[in-house]
């Protein structure tokens, strides 16, 4: 645990853009395993989208990042904050809140996406809020951008495969 602690300290220190790239990079290899993870040992599986996919593709890659930053990360961890609430209390508030509209769409879409996916926004818009709200929406916003745009992209080429299985 205190390596972990350590861990996410360390982040603390680092610059926006350094930020940015590594804690995208990081909840993305983290969502990915615990994907991979929950696909060896669950037997249920999210439910399959019913948008088309340019509707999942605009929703995830456009109005997603600055709803969901503005919805789940700023106005809670503002109003945490107002209430005194430590980081760690930031940071938990909006990951449940984050976690809990994820759950609607399946366990693997809740721990991965809501949980890990919010653990990590939480986290980085907390750290750049002591310094700029808007600093903080646009990397939060940018974050969440880099994570949805990897998953999108691997979704298709999954999707892909498996249409070109049957």
């Amino acid at each position: 645990m205190r390596w972990i602690i350590g861990h996410f300290r360390r982040y603390l220190e680092r610059r926006p853009w350094d930020f940015c790239w590594r804690i995208s990079i990081e909840a993305t290899v983290v969502s990915l395993t615990l994907c991979l993870l929950l696909n060896v040992f669950l037997t249920e599986t999210d439910q399959e989208s019913e948008w088309p996919i340019a509707g999942v593709i605009v929703y995830a890659l456009v109005l997603a990042p600055p709803l969901e930053t503005l919805l789940f990360q700023a106005i809670p961890i503002s109003i945490v904050r107002f209430c005194k609430g430590s980081m760690c209390t930031q940071v938990l508030v909006s990951t449940a809140l984050f976690a809990a509209s994820h759950f609607l769409k399946g366990i693997g879409s809740g721990l991965a996406a809501g949980v890990i996916g919010g653990f990590y926004l939480a986290f980085a818009y907390a750290r750049w809020s002591r310094i700029s709200r808007r600093q903080a929406f646009w990397i939060t916003m940018a974050c969440h951008l880099a994570n949805n745009t990897t998953m999108v992209i691997l979704a298709l080429i999954v999707r892909n495969l498996r249409v070109g299985v049957t």
